[in-house]
């Protein structure tokens, strides 16, 4: 009779350590693996450090409380980044009411903006002067979010291919609503 109460009382304890140790090691598992889609806030790449307008030595002054998308083309400009231009266009137009409180700018020379100028259709767009601090700082291709502050927040990448620019497009869209929306500043 022992010996079947033991038995029991053994089974008992094993079943109550597998359902508490279970959810552990499934949680773990599920982690270790990337079982599930984490939960993204953002689609572009946050900056690991701080960096400013100042750090690229851009004048800000010119542009206070106002949201900045910064946008670094290629020199040469082909098909790809002709596209992007016409996506980060459109992209600063479905922003819709929000557009007051973004301005979008090219940093280049004065002769990509007007042969280009075609693709901006907003007449809000900017064209401010590559400084080599900034063409350091940042890579030909890069579209960056910056805060009112001047803090460089977000660096959206130019894709490569033609079919990527859409999916490109709604990403930073997200991304600069969500800003807009939680921002007190701007």
């Amino acid at each position: 009779m022992s010996v079947v109460k033991n038995n029991r009382a053994r089974q008992a304890f094993i079943i109550v350590i597998v359902v508490f140790a279970l959810p552990v090691i499934l949680a773990k598992l599920a982690l270790h693996f990337q079982w599930f889609d984490s939960g993204v806030t953002n689609y572009g790449q946050l900056f690991s450090s701080e960096k400013s307008l100042t750090d690229l030595a851009i004048d800000q002054e010119t542009i206070k409380e106002q949201w900045l998308l910064l946008y670094y083309p290629n020199k040469s400009c082909q098909q790809v980044c002709q596209h992007a231009l016409t996506t980060i266009n459109s992209t600063y137009v479905l922003l819709g009411k929000e557009i007051p409180r973004v301005t979008p700018i090219i940093l280049t020379d004065s002769v990509f903006f007007d042969n280009h100028r075609d693709k901006l259709t907003h007449h809000k767009w900017q064209n401010w002067t590559l400084t080599s601090e900034a063409a350091s700082e940042l890579s030909e291709g890069d579209l960056v979010i910056v805060d009112p502050l001047g803090n460089l927040v977000v660096k959206h990448l130019t894709p490569t291919e033609d079919s990527e620019i859409v999916s490109m497009g709604k990403k930073l869209l997200a991304d600069m609503k969500k800003l807009l929306k939680y921002s007190r500043v701007g």
